[in-house]
């Protein structure tokens, strides 16, 4: 039997074909955070649009507790409470490491303790920085690099 090949988006917004033994499953969380009609982005720097804070689910960890490391690391916010808004999925290519995945997508809405966002510097990930609160009316789907019909629904259901 031969091995089928998978086209994969890449982290800089084009596709790839790798073999579908290259990939791997990678669960990864993120966090839908609105407050008085603004929300926590931050920017991908592969691409330089926006994406939701979050990432990948250690092997070692809850899903919502990977929620929480994440949000922490990337914006500086605490979580008070988040509940699923909706689950969708994704082939993936990583182009710095060079990692083919078949991401399984957790979006959440969540509520914070505090709203002051950390500065860039202090952002602890490797492809998203600049932690922002964006006001949502001047947001539209081409500014996310994935996913942006999605999360534009996603922000108006809230």
């Amino acid at each position: 039997m031969q091995e089928k090949n998978i086209t994969c988006l890449t982290n800089t917004g084009e596709n790839i074909i790798v073999p579908s033994s290259s990939l791997i499953f990678r669960p990864s969380v993120y966090g839908i955070i609105i407050l008085e009609k603004n929300i926590v982005l931050l920017k991908n720097k592969s691409a330089n649009k926006y994406w939701l804070p979050g990432g990948g689910v250690e092997i070692t960890e809850t899903i919502q507790e990977a929620l929480k490391r994440e949000v922490l690391e990337e914006t500086g916010l605490i979580l008070l409470k988040s509940k699923l808004a909706t689950t969708t999925e994704r082939f993936f290519y990583y182009n710095p490491t060079h990692e083919a995945s078949h991401a399984l997508l957790y979006f959440f809405y969540c509520d914070v303790v505090n709203k002051k966002l950390i500065s860039d510097d202090r952002v602890d990930d490797e492809e998203s920085g600049r932690p922002r609160w964006i006001p949502i009316i001047k947001l539209k789907p081409s500014d996310f690099a994935d996913h942006g019909e999605l999360i534009m629904n996603l922000i108006k259901k809230r």
